[in-house]
């Protein structure tokens, strides 16, 4: 793969071909903007290569994906933490409830 994931932004130095170029690679998705906007950042400034652009969109989904995987554990964490306090609360505020009071 010839380097395909630039670290710089590309798009304001891409050419106005190779930018119409992902365009068009980007009309057969369902958020065409969002593609066009992340691989132009991504993709040589003289690139045509439809397997670049393949390349880079299978990079962009696999970090995608462990970016929401993180985000489900750090929920699932603070859930589990915010469930045993709500546990530990509620016993501590209930400990005489019910009882007969003299």
């Amino acid at each position: 793969m010839k380097g395909a994931m630039g670290s710089i932004n590309t798009n304001r130095l891409m050419n106005p071909r190779t930018m119409t170029f992902v365009e068009t690679q980007c009309r057969r998705t369902r958020y065409q903007e969002l593609c066009v906007r992340t691989l132009s950042n991504y993709v040589y400034a003289t690139s045509q290569d439809p397997q670049e652009i393949a390349q880079v969109a299978l990079k962009m989904k696999a970090m995608i994906k462990a970016k929401v995987l993180n985000v489900a554990q750090v929920t699932t964490n603070a859930l589990g933490l915010f469930n045993g306090f709500a546990a530990r609360h509620k016993a501590s505020h209930h400990v005489g409830y019910g009882k007969n009071k003299p």
